[in-house]
């Protein structure tokens, strides 16, 4: 009789937990239709258990509790029996991607008993060819397209930058000479306007070098002030013919920096 009694306790206790016999049954956790997971993600699955003939209580699922160490059970979100086949019962998680699974077979625990749960990723044909490529650590995402992108846009942009800076160094440098020429200009303009005696025309024809380099092309003015001053300028004094012989050429050539 005190078996039978003992018998008759651990049966109760056994239905009292579960509600129904779990011993045969089959665990799917299906994944939402993401393309990728990485570690850290928080995603949408369907824990499917089959064949469940008998339900009178909600599976004995624990918040907070992990998944085989891969997933974090954020959330019991819903439990129904199939619209489709009355024997499985779904139940909605909210889960937290832990780390990147490295079998199919994942351990769930279900009160206090501990069943293998196949993972599947529900995706269309197209989207995936190989399952376990789906997800991946951050660890390990390798060189992607995202990878050679930024490469590309990072070396394109330090080709403008340095586009730039050339195109800088060359305006700046052609400026500063701009500058300079148009300052030795500015002196030998004022030098032409303000030539009235010897020492002055003997000057101007003795640095003609300097003043040449800014008007690029002997004119005839300029070659016959050269052959005035090439007779007079040896002389010791100049008479007034000589004078008046070298102001007349030079007035041909006075405001060519004007």
């Amino acid at each position: 009789m005190i078996k039978i009694f003992f018998a008759f306790l651990i049966l109760g206790l056994s239905c009292d937990l579960f509600a129904v016999n779990l011993g045969d049954a089959k665990f799917e956790l299906q994944l939402d239709r993401e393309r990728t997971y990485k570690e850290g993600d928080i995603l949408n699955a369907t824990l499917q258990i089959w064949p469940v003939e008998d339900q009178e209580k909600k599976m004995d699922l624990k918040v907070g509790t992990f998944i085989d160490e891969v997933f974090y059970l954020a959330d019991v979100l819903s439990e129904k029996r199939s619209e489709n086949n009355f024997d499985v019962v779904q139940v909605d998680l909210l889960l937290v991607l832990m780390k990147v699974p490295t079998d199919d077979k994942l351990k769930l625990k279900v009160g206090d008993q501990e069943y293998l749960v196949d993972l599947k990723i529900k995706a269309e044909p197209t989207q995936i060819e190989q399952p376990q490529l789906i997800m991946y650590s951050q660890e390990s995402e390798g060189f992607g397209l995202g990878f050679w992108m930024w490469n590309f846009i990072y070396i394109i942009g330090i080709a403008a930058l340095f586009g730039i800076y050339l195109l800088t160094r060359m305006y700046l440098r052609k400026k500063r000479q701009d500058q300079e020429k148009a300052k030795i200009q500015n002196y030998w303009a004022t030098r032409f306007n303000t030539v009235e005696k010897r020492q002055d025309f003997e000057i101007v024809y003795g640095r003609k070098r300097e003043w040449l380099r800014l008007v690029k092309l002997q004119t005839p003015p300029i070659v016959e002030f050269f052959r005035v001053m090439e007779d007079v300028q040896y002389k010791k004094q100049w008479n007034s013919d000589d004078e008046e012989v070298v102001k007349e050429t030079f007035e041909n050539i006075r405001g060519i920096f004007n």
